[in-house]
Protein backbone atom coordinates (compact mmCIF):
# COMPACT_ATOMS: atom_id res chain seq x y z
CA UNK A 1 0.00 0.00 0.00
CA UNK A 2 2.64 2.25 0.88
CA UNK A 3 4.44 1.78 -2.70
CA UNK A 4 0.67 1.83 -4.41
CA UNK A 5 -0.08 5.36 -2.95
CA UNK A 6 3.87 6.62 -2.76
CA UNK A 7 5.97 4.77 -5.78
CA UNK A 8 8.72 7.40 -5.50
CA UNK A 9 9.28 5.81 -2.14
CA UNK A 10 10.23 1.79 -3.69
CA UNK A 11 13.36 1.54 -3.16
CA UNK A 12 13.91 -1.06 -5.87
CA UNK A 13 12.12 1.12 -8.11
CA UNK A 14 9.69 -1.37 -9.27
CA UNK A 15 6.46 1.12 -8.57
CA UNK A 16 8.22 3.91 -9.86
CA UNK A 17 8.31 1.99 -13.20
CA UNK A 18 4.87 0.80 -13.58
CA UNK A 19 3.50 4.20 -12.47
CA UNK A 20 5.64 5.52 -15.83
CA UNK A 21 4.01 3.01 -17.81
CA UNK A 22 0.73 3.32 -17.01
CA UNK A 23 1.08 7.45 -17.78
CA UNK A 24 -2.06 9.50 -17.28
CA UNK A 25 -3.80 6.46 -16.30
CA UNK A 26 -1.69 5.80 -12.84
CA UNK A 27 -4.52 6.72 -10.96
CA UNK A 28 -7.48 5.30 -12.12
CA UNK A 29 -5.77 1.85 -12.98
CA UNK A 30 -3.94 1.74 -9.42
CA UNK A 31 -7.13 2.30 -7.67
CA UNK A 32 -9.05 -0.34 -10.16
CA UNK A 33 -6.43 -2.76 -9.04
CA UNK A 34 -6.66 -2.17 -4.97
CA UNK A 35 -10.35 -2.12 -5.96
CA UNK A 36 -10.24 -5.23 -7.30
CA UNK A 37 -8.40 -6.79 -4.28
CA UNK A 38 -10.58 -5.95 -2.31
CA UNK A 39 -13.48 -7.50 -3.75
CA UNK A 40 -11.73 -11.05 -3.73
CA UNK A 41 -11.38 -10.44 -0.17
CA UNK A 42 -15.05 -9.90 0.41
CA UNK A 43 -15.66 -12.60 -0.90
CA UNK A 44 -13.95 -14.95 0.72
CA UNK A 45 -13.89 -16.19 4.54
CA UNK A 46 -10.84 -14.15 5.68
CA UNK A 47 -11.70 -12.62 8.59
CA UNK A 48 -10.21 -8.99 9.65
CA UNK A 49 -8.73 -8.12 12.98
CA UNK A 50 -5.80 -6.05 14.22
CA UNK A 51 -5.30 -2.94 15.90
CA UNK A 52 -4.59 0.84 15.32
CA UNK A 53 -3.08 2.54 17.67
CA UNK A 54 -2.56 7.02 18.46
CA UNK A 55 1.20 5.52 20.08
CA UNK A 56 1.80 9.30 20.61
CA UNK A 57 -1.48 9.23 23.22
CA UNK A 58 -0.66 6.40 24.48
CA UNK A 59 3.49 7.44 25.85
CA UNK A 60 1.69 10.34 27.01
CA UNK A 61 -0.68 8.78 29.49
CA UNK A 62 0.55 8.70 33.39
CA UNK A 63 1.62 5.34 34.95
CA UNK A 64 -0.84 2.78 35.71
CA UNK A 65 -1.15 -0.92 36.15
CA UNK A 66 -2.50 -0.83 32.76
CA UNK A 67 -0.08 0.60 31.20
CA UNK A 68 2.53 -0.89 32.99
CA UNK A 69 1.22 -4.20 31.54
CA UNK A 70 1.06 -3.37 28.32
CA UNK A 71 4.29 -1.93 28.33
CA UNK A 72 4.43 0.18 24.70
CA UNK A 73 2.12 0.50 21.68
CA UNK A 74 3.86 -2.41 19.62
CA UNK A 75 3.47 -4.56 22.73
CA UNK A 76 -0.37 -3.54 23.12
CA UNK A 77 -0.98 -3.56 18.98
CA UNK A 78 0.04 -7.21 19.05
CA UNK A 79 -1.83 -8.38 22.36
CA UNK A 80 -5.25 -6.48 20.50
CA UNK A 81 -4.41 -8.40 17.54
CA UNK A 82 -3.51 -12.15 18.83
CA UNK A 83 -6.68 -11.80 21.15
CA UNK A 84 -9.22 -10.69 19.04
CA UNK A 85 -8.05 -13.58 16.35
CA UNK A 86 -8.63 -16.19 19.31
CA UNK A 87 -11.61 -14.55 20.35
CA UNK A 88 -12.32 -15.16 16.23
CA UNK A 89 -11.55 -18.92 16.21
CA UNK A 90 -13.73 -19.53 19.38
CA UNK A 91 -16.40 -19.25 17.60
CA UNK A 92 -15.31 -22.48 15.80
CA UNK A 93 -13.08 -24.14 17.80
CA UNK A 94 -11.73 -22.73 21.28
CA UNK A 95 -9.19 -25.47 21.38
CA UNK A 96 -7.21 -24.76 17.71
CA UNK A 97 -3.67 -23.96 18.07
CA UNK A 98 -2.99 -20.72 16.02
CA UNK A 99 0.28 -19.62 14.28
CA UNK A 100 1.57 -16.07 13.42
CA UNK A 101 3.03 -15.30 10.31
CA UNK A 102 4.57 -11.94 9.98
CA UNK A 103 6.01 -9.95 7.11
CA UNK A 104 9.29 -11.44 6.10
CA UNK A 105 11.63 -8.59 7.93
CA UNK A 106 15.06 -9.79 9.02
CA UNK A 107 15.77 -6.79 10.71
CA UNK A 108 12.94 -7.23 12.80
CA UNK A 109 11.94 -10.53 13.01
CA UNK A 110 13.36 -11.41 16.43
CA UNK A 111 11.87 -8.11 18.01
CA UNK A 112 8.75 -10.26 16.54
CA UNK A 113 9.59 -13.41 18.28
CA UNK A 114 10.45 -11.11 21.61
CA UNK A 115 7.29 -9.74 21.68
CA UNK A 116 5.09 -13.25 21.34
CA UNK A 117 7.37 -14.72 24.50
CA UNK A 118 6.72 -11.17 26.59
CA UNK A 119 2.95 -12.00 25.63
CA UNK A 120 3.26 -15.39 26.65
CA UNK A 121 5.15 -14.87 29.47
CA UNK A 122 2.35 -12.71 30.71
CA UNK A 123 -1.01 -14.14 29.46
CA UNK A 124 -2.06 -18.13 29.77
CA UNK A 125 -4.81 -17.77 26.78
CA UNK A 126 -1.80 -16.87 24.64
CA UNK A 127 1.01 -18.92 25.82
CA UNK A 128 -1.56 -22.14 25.35
CA UNK A 129 -3.47 -21.04 22.34
CA UNK A 130 -0.35 -18.98 20.13
CA UNK A 131 1.70 -22.27 18.74
CA UNK A 132 4.21 -21.07 16.27
CA UNK A 133 4.98 -18.19 14.69
CA UNK A 134 6.88 -18.07 11.24
CA UNK A 135 7.55 -14.93 8.40
CA UNK A 136 6.43 -14.88 4.44
CA UNK A 137 7.12 -13.31 1.48
CA UNK A 138 4.21 -10.75 0.91
CA UNK A 139 4.88 -11.33 -2.74
CA UNK A 140 3.63 -15.16 -2.60
CA UNK A 141 1.61 -15.12 0.31
CA UNK A 142 -1.62 -12.25 -0.73
CA UNK A 143 -2.73 -12.93 3.21
CA UNK A 144 0.27 -10.59 4.49
CA UNK A 145 -0.89 -8.45 1.46
CA UNK A 146 -4.44 -7.73 2.78
CA UNK A 147 -2.85 -7.20 6.54
CA UNK A 148 -1.08 -4.34 4.96
CA UNK A 149 -4.28 -3.04 3.18
CA UNK A 150 -6.08 -3.07 6.09
CA UNK A 151 -3.44 -1.14 8.79
CA UNK A 152 -2.93 1.09 5.87
CA UNK A 153 -6.88 2.03 5.36
CA UNK A 154 -7.52 1.54 9.39
CA UNK A 155 -4.62 4.18 10.12
CA UNK A 156 -6.16 6.27 7.61
CA UNK A 157 -9.83 5.65 9.25
CA UNK A 158 -8.36 6.90 12.60
CA UNK A 159 -6.56 10.00 11.93
CA UNK A 160 -9.99 11.31 9.84
CA UNK A 161 -11.96 10.48 12.64
CA UNK A 162 -9.72 12.54 15.30
CA UNK A 163 -10.81 15.58 12.54
CA UNK A 164 -13.49 14.49 11.96
CA UNK A 165 -15.65 12.34 14.13
CA UNK A 166 -18.31 11.43 11.36
CA UNK A 167 -16.01 11.07 8.60
CA UNK A 168 -17.12 7.31 6.79
CA UNK A 169 -14.90 4.30 6.14
CA UNK A 170 -13.19 3.73 2.71
CA UNK A 171 -14.87 1.86 0.06
CA UNK A 172 -11.85 -0.23 -0.01
CA UNK A 173 -12.18 -0.65 4.77
CA UNK A 174 -15.50 -1.48 4.22
CA UNK A 175 -14.55 -4.64 1.52
CA UNK A 176 -11.93 -5.49 3.52
CA UNK A 177 -13.63 -5.62 6.79
CA UNK A 178 -16.45 -7.44 5.53
CA UNK A 179 -18.65 -4.08 5.42
CA UNK A 180 -17.83 -3.40 8.49
CA UNK A 181 -18.60 -7.11 10.40
CA UNK A 182 -14.93 -7.65 11.49
CA UNK A 183 -13.28 -4.84 12.29
CA UNK A 184 -9.67 -3.55 13.91
CA UNK A 185 -9.74 -2.16 16.81
CA UNK A 186 -8.95 1.34 16.56
CA UNK A 187 -6.95 2.81 20.17
CA UNK A 188 -8.34 6.32 20.16
CA UNK A 189 -6.90 8.20 23.17
CA UNK A 190 -10.91 7.60 24.90
CA UNK A 191 -10.57 3.90 24.29
CA UNK A 192 -7.09 4.23 25.89
CA UNK A 193 -8.14 6.08 29.14
CA UNK A 194 -11.07 3.58 29.22
CA UNK A 195 -8.33 0.33 28.95
CA UNK A 196 -6.50 2.05 31.98
CA UNK A 197 -8.99 2.78 34.03
CA UNK A 198 -11.02 -0.30 33.86
CA UNK A 199 -7.60 -2.39 33.35
CA UNK A 200 -7.60 -5.81 31.59
CA UNK A 201 -8.13 -9.25 32.30
CA UNK A 202 -7.37 -12.67 30.68
CA UNK A 203 -10.26 -14.16 29.09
Amino acid sequence: MRYVTSPDRDKSGEWAKIKTEWGENWEGRSNDMLRDFASVLLGSNMVAVGATLDAKYFKSMPESPWKKTMRDPIFLGFFTLLMEALDKIDRINKQLSVAVIVDDDPEHAKDYYDLLAGLRAKFPRIRERISAITFGDDRAYPALQMADMLAFESRRLMVERMKNPGVKASDLYAAITSRGMHQPKLWTGDSLDKAAQIGISES
